[in-house]
């Protein structure tokens, strides 16, 4: 698969082993495992709604490094909350969701950590007040979220101050799903 394991393959099959034999610390730790995207989605989410980021985009990559050293988990939660929503088995509460992505600030923050690349400073996204919604769900490929915003066939049109449509965003991302309307 290409992916590296750091999990001996017998301690691999008695975490997932099933039955109606497994102890109860066994169960909480599948119960949990269960519940750790949805967990980490959260506090990622809940992070990104702080007071301290209704800042909104930094205006230089030197203020974006300066956020980013200030707050160390910033980077963390902006790039990786809809990857955790992707994988979780539950959905987080939609009003916590919509609740992130359509305010303005934190919406755009989030798109210009996700989309910054500290070796190629040509990928610094600086255009405050000009994305929408499905910008950033399209970024993470969240189809369930989109339909939950109004007008969302329109919103898939509108291009932001990158010139850039949410479906393109979808695109370079890969999230081939998120682009069949």
């Amino acid at each position: 698969s290409g992916r590296f394991r750091l999990c001996h393959e017998s301690a691999r099959e008695y975490l997932n082993q099933t039955g109606p034999t497994l102890g109860q610390p066994l169960l909480e730790y599948q119960e949990e495992r269960k519940n750790a995207h949805k967990l980490l989605a959260e506090i990622c989410v809940k992070y990104l709604l702080l007071k301290d980021f209704d800042c909104g985009p930094a205006k230089s990559i030197g203020g974006l490094i300066a956020l980013l050293n200030k707050y160390p988990f910033l980077e963390y939660a902006a790039q990786f909350w809809g990857w955790h929503i992707s994988n979780s088995e539950s959905l987080l509460p939609q009003d916590l969701v919509l609740q992130a992505i359509t305010t303005a600030t934190r919406r755009e923050l989030s798109i210009q950590i996700t989309l910054y690349d500290p070796e190629d400073d040509s990928t610094f996204w600086n255009f405050s007040g000009s994305s929408n919604a499905l910008h950033l769900i399209c970024l993470f490929g969240l189809r369930e979220i989109a339909e939950g915003v109004p007008n969302t066939i329109a919103l898939l049109q509108e291009e932001d101050g990158a010139k850039a449509t949410p479906l393109f965003y979808a695109l370079i991302e890969r999230q081939y799903s998120t682009t069949l309307w």
